[in-house]
């Protein structure tokens, strides 16, 4: 199984509104389209979406649905909140068939704390609307592939040579 872990794009100040309901601004909007169309022409669509339940989560994971051509459902998972549970989420993932491709939308601290948690090493945080590709093996033994940044819609594929 190939998992995306996805952190949403730039939102409102948190003064807007209450955290929840912060939405997309416009260039929130334009970078995560430019993330979606690059993993698009890639070939990358997912054929799972789990979403955060807050606002720019959903934005975010409607953004990538409809660049992949994916029909659904998004599926709402409470675990990618900021402050989730990774181990929830493993759980999630243990009754998603080993040839998916699932992409799973939520925020920080809770992204690079499930990055951390499924490849045993400290991970660093998540730009807005940046993807990191882990791999699950039949296994169940996880693995970092690549992380999309982006700024630059560069792919980096060395764990090592993350720089945020």
């Amino acid at each position: 199984m190939q998992i995306l872990l996805v952190r949403h794009g730039d939102a409102v100040e948190h003064g807007a509104r209450t955290d929840s309901e912060r939405w997309l601004t416009p260039k929130g909007r334009r970078t995560t389209r430019s993330v979606a169309e690059a993993l698009r022409v890639a070939g990358v669509e997912p054929r799972r979406m789990f979403t955060s339940p807050l606002v720019r989560a959903v934005q975010t994971s409607e953004i990538l649905a409809s660049s992949a051509c994916f029909e659904g459902p998004l599926e709402v998972l409470a675990s990618l909140v900021p402050s989730g549970d990774p181990e929830h989420v493993v759980r999630v993932l243990d009754d998603v068939d080993d040839a998916a491709l699932v992409a799973l939308v939520g925020h920080e601290p809770s992204m690079s704390a499930l990055a951390a948690h499924l490849l045993g090493v400290a991970f660093p945080p998540f730009k807005k609307s940046a993807v990191c590709a882990i791999r699950r093996s039949p296994s169940g033994r996880y693995g970092f592939e690549w992380m999309l940044v982006p700024k630059t819609l560069e792919r980096v594929t060395s764990l090592e040579a993350l720089d945020f």
